[in-house]
Parts: C-alpha cells; sequence; structure tokens
C-alpha cells in the first residue's frame, strides 16, 4: 500500500495541468483585486489632496487680500462694499471677491464648485447664501465640536462620483468688528474664532477613476498575457519532462534486467543533485537580482510620493498667478488699475515665483539624488565619485523610507575622498543597512538615530554603520549572513539583505564585515574594505 506523500505525489503527477490553471487564475485574480484597491484609494488620496490645496488658496487669497487691501483702504475714501459694481469708488468685500475667486475656479474647471455658504447669511443673500443639503448640514455641525479639522464624503451626483471637501469658516480679527458693526447683519456678538460658515468644494472624480480603471484593465491584459506565455512554456517543459520520464523509465527496465539498476540508480542520483545544484544556483541569483531591483521599485515608489507634493503646489500658486494676472489685466483695459492694487498684484506676483521656485528647486534635488543612486545600481558600472557626497545622496534618496522611523543619519566622513571603485555596490551596502534598520531596528520607533563614519588608513578603508535601535541577539551573529535567513519572514523579509551585503564586500572588494551587538543600544557593523584593483584612492584629506 503507498504511504500518504506517495499518494500524493501520484495526485499532483495526475493533475498537474488542472492544478497549474488554478493557480494561474487564483494568482491573476489577487493581483488584479489588490491592484484595483490600492488603485482606489490613491484615487481617494489625490481628489482630498487637491480639494485641500484649492480652498487653501482661496482661504489663502482672502486672508492676504484682507490685509493688504482692505485693511489698507480702511482710512480712505474707497468703501468696501457687497455692491461694488459700478461704484468707481468701491472695492469688494473679502468674502464676495472670495465667492467671485471660487466660481471664476468653478467655470475653469468643469464639474468643479466651490461654495461659501453659512446659516447666518446677510439678508441679501439669504436665499442663496444659506446652508443647503445634507452635506453642508453635517458639515456644519461637525465644525461646531472641531473647526480645525476638514469634512469630507465621497457622493455620487447624477452618474458621477464626486469628492465634497469643507473647512470651516471661521471669524478673524480684522473681521469682527466689520460683521459685529454691519447694520445688515444677522448676529452681532461674533468672537474670534467663532465659526461663520462653511467653505466646500465639490470634485468630480468620475472621469479620474475611469481612467485609472482603463488603466487596470491594460495592466490586467498585460497580467494575462505575461501568465499565459508562462503557463504555456510550463506546459511545455512539463510534457518534455513527462516524455523524458517516459523513456527513462523504459529503458530503466531494460537495464534492471541486465543486472544494471545499482549503477543506473547511481548514476541518476549524481545527476539529479547536479541539476538540483545548478538549479539552486540560478534561483539564489535570481532572488539577489530581484531583491535588488525590490529595492530599487520601493525608493521610485518613496521619491514619486515626495515629487507630489511641491508639484501640486507649484500647480496650484502658478492657477492663482494666472488669475491675478488676468484680473489686472482687465482693469488696466477698462482704465480702473490703481497703484495700490498694482503693488499689491506684484507683492503676490513674487510671493507665487517665490513659492514655484523652491518647491521646484525642492522636486529636482530629490530627482538628481534619485537618479544617480539608481544609476549605479542597476549599471554596476565602475567610475570615480566623491564618498561624502555620495553617501548623503544615498540618505536623501532613502527619505521616504526612513520618514517616520528615523530622526537623524549622521555620516562622519572627509568631504574630498575621492573613490576609483563601483560606487552601485557600495549604495547597495548601505541602501540595505539602511533598510534592515528601517525595518527591524526601528520597529515601533519614531527617533531613531543612524550614524556612518569613513575612515582611511594606509592599506584599509573602514566604514562603521550604527543604529541605536533594538539590536541582534548575540547568538543570531552567525547567522545573519546567511541566505534566506529572516526574523522578519511574516512581515515580508526576504533573508536576502544581509547576504547580498555580505557578498558584495568578500567578493567584489575582498573585504570584512563583523557584527558588533549593542542589545538595548542598537548594533554596529564594521566593513573593512582594503586598497585593490576594485577599490583605490584618487584623492583624500
Amino acid at each position: 500500500m503507498k504511504s500518504f506523500k506517495e499518494r500524493c505525489f501520484q495526485f499532483i503527477y495526475n493533475n498537474t495541468w488542472l492544478l497549474l490553471i488554478l493557480l494561474f487564475i487564483s494568482s491573476s485574480t489577487i493581483i488584479v483585486w489588490y491592484m484595483e484597491k490600492q488603485q482606489s484609494a490613491l484615487v481617494e488620496s489625490i481628489s482630498i489632496k487637491n480639494a485641500e490645496l484649492y480652498l487653501g488658496a482661496i482661504t489663502e487669497f482672502r486672508t492676504i487680500y484682507t490685509s493688504e487691501v482692505v485693511n489698507r483702504l480702511k482710512t480712505s475714501n474707497i468703501s468696501i462694499v457687497h455692491d461694488y459694481h459700478g461704484r468707481p469708488d468701491a472695492i469688494p468685500l473679502p468674502a464676495t471677491l472670495s465667492m467671485l475667486l471660487a466660481k471664476r475656479i468653478g467655470q475653469r474647471n468643469v464639474g468643479t464648485k466651490v461654495r461659501l455658504s453659512s446659516p447666518f447669511p446677510f439678508p441679501l443673500r439669504k436665499e442663496s447664501g444659506g446652508l443647503q443639503g445634507d452635506f453642508a448640514q453635517s458639515a456644519w455641525e461637525f465644525f461646531q465640536k472641531s473647526p480645525g479639522l476638514p469634512y469630507f464624503s465621497f457622493d455620487v451626483i447624477g452618474e458621477s462620483r464626486v469628492l465634497r471637501y469643507a473647512v470651516a469658516d471661521q471669524m478673524r480679527p480684522d473681521c469682527v468688528e466689520c460683521h459685529n458693526s454691519h447694520p445688515d447683519t444677522p448676529k452681532s456678538d461674533w468672537k474670534i474664532g467663532d465659526v461663520r460658515g462653511i467653505l466646500d468644494v465639490t470634485l468630480p472624480i468620475g472621469e479620474f477613476e475611469r481612467q485609472a480603471q482603463a488603466n487596470l484593465m491594460g495592466f490586467a491584459w498585460l497580467i494575462l498575457g505575461v501568465s499565459l506565455v508562462g503557463l504555456f512554456t510550463l506546459v511545455l517543459l512539463i510534457g518534455r519532462l513527462k516524455f523524458n520520464y517516459q523513456q527513462s523509465q523504459e529503458k530503466l527496465n531494460i537495464e534492471i534486467g541486465q543486472g544494471k539498476l545499482a549503477q543506473i540508480k547511481m548514476l541518476e542520483f549524481n545527476e539529479e543533485l547536479q541539476h538540483t545544484l545548478l538549479e539552486l544556483k540560478h534561483t539564489q541569483d535570481s532572488l539577489v537580482e530581484q531583491e535588488t531591483m525590490a529595492a530599487l521599485g520601493s525608493m521610485v515608489a518613496g521619491v514619486a510620493h515626495e515629487i507630489n507634493t511641491p508639484i501640486g503646489i507649484c500647480v496650484t500658486a502658478a492657477s492663482i498667478f494666472e488669475e491675478e494676472t488676468q484680473d489686472i489685466i482687465l482693469q488696466a483695459e477698462k482704465g480702473k488699475l490703481s497703484k495700490l492694487v498694482f503693488e499689491s498684484y506684484t507683492k503676490k506676483s513674487l510671493d507665487s515665483g517665490k513659492i514655484m521656485a523652491y518647491n521646484l528647486r525642492r522636486a529636482c534635488e530629490l530627482i538628481d539624488n534619485f537618479k544617480q543612486v539608481a544609476v549605479d545600481q542597476t549599471s554596476h558600472e565602475r567610475r570615480i565619485f566623491n564618498v561624502n557626497t555620495y553617501l548623503k545622496a544615498i540618505v536623501n534618496s532613502l527619505r521616504p523610507k526612513t520618514q517616520g522611523h528615523v530622526k537623524q543619519v549622521l555620516i562622519d566622513c572627509s568631504e574630498v575622498l575621492e573613490l576609483d571603485s563601483f560606487p552601485g555596490a557600495l549604495s547597495q551596502v548601505i541602501t540595505n543597512l539602511i533598510t534592515n534598520s528601517v525595518k527591524y531596528g526601528f520597529d515601533g520607533i519614531t527617533n531613531g538615530i543612524i550614524s556612518i563614519k569613513v575612515e582611511v588608513s594606509t592599506d584599509y578603508m573602514t566604514i562603521r554603520y550604527q543604529d541605536d535601535g533594538k539590536g541582534i541577539p548575540e547568538k543570531l551573529h552567525k547567522k545573519i549572513f546567511e541566505p534566506f535567513y529572516t526574523t522578519g519572514r511574516n512581515s515580508g523579509g526576504s533573508g536576502l539583505g544581509l547576504h547580498i551585503i555580505y557578498n558584495i564586500i568578500v567578493q567584489l572588494f575582498k573585504g570584512t564585515i563583523i557584527c558588533h551587538d549593542c542589545q538595548g543600544d542598537g548594533v554596529v557593523f564594521e566593513i573593512m574594505l582594503p586598497f585593490n584593483d576594485s577599490l583605490k584612492v584618487t584623492a583624500e584629506k
């Protein structure tokens, strides 16, 4: 009678095609489901950020208009009223101009609506200025308890999905006196910080979601195509293996009859062992390469997320600048452009330019740091580079990964030390060490400190890497450099990070790496790299 293990192998052998098809369908379904879930979360996150930028720009414009225009004209003969049209000696109130700006934004962006409303509207806006709809009522009730937080929801209007996003319109010091003393005010006991109303924006996200869905379908078809090619390849391979197996069985039966069974088994075992060792070597090399590319991919995602913020700020500032310019041109054409208005416009233009320049420089810095490190990690080319500058570039490119865990990365290295070597290999070593610190040493820690000290002697360059995290138990020191050994298997650890470091240091640079435990106070890695054909100093202090 066959054992349970033999029956299992027999079942797999007899149902290979069915198992492969089930595996293909389940894996493809899981991948597409996960991508759709992540895509939906990304669409909502970007929409909320855009709404926040919209309202932030309008609020900031209203503040600047109040402080730089209205307050300066209070002592002049210029009237500040809501019905300023047709009056050359009048300008609009801050709230009136804010609503006009919101209307212009809605005209430029189809489907986008910005509204300033209050349960205490002035009599002339009693029909249009009050709270309208369940969202406005709910937002008002929410702001009575939490005026400093935004209120938002995703709704369906018609056949399109939209984001409703609102912030509290609180009374400013410059507005309290005006509202309390206005003859038509619906409420005369306003205080600083009171919630006067709500400022909300409606952003259509249906088109964005449809485009994202189209991209997802394209990706799903790509996965399907690649999977089918892989499945077809496996079918051919398994068919060939079965054919070879059947031939081998027939030959084996003949040789058994000739008394050569023992010799054949020995030869087959030896051949199988060599083949297995070769496959293991190929698999290990492939996993090492995948680990490198996975780290690079994670870096790409982090840098992309970091760049999104400064670019978004630039887009908003540019949009406001364009609106202001069009308004100035219109006033100039009508002959109503005053010196004070023009000076205010130039100041706001300079401020917008500074904001855009600062954020563009920030985005360029992120891209430059990532570009050099990414090229080195993938090309493996040799070149001359400044060690101090390159270490800073590596640390900057990993900033998205270290945020929330690492408070500071200290680099102690001569600013004139230059090497003729392989910067990509050095980048891989430092990247894996920092990644390990973040993932294991600083798990649950938000203010970790990492120090990297580089010293040069006559024959060696020493790199001392230290963190103040949880440390590594001394009993594990001999195992941490072994391939596939990890204490974080359940959290996605592959066990190849330190093994890759060990191979680079020992095989490429002919050096050594030692782990010193400071359990309770972190861990120290002492790396000694001898100067040879792989590592040469071209300049040092």
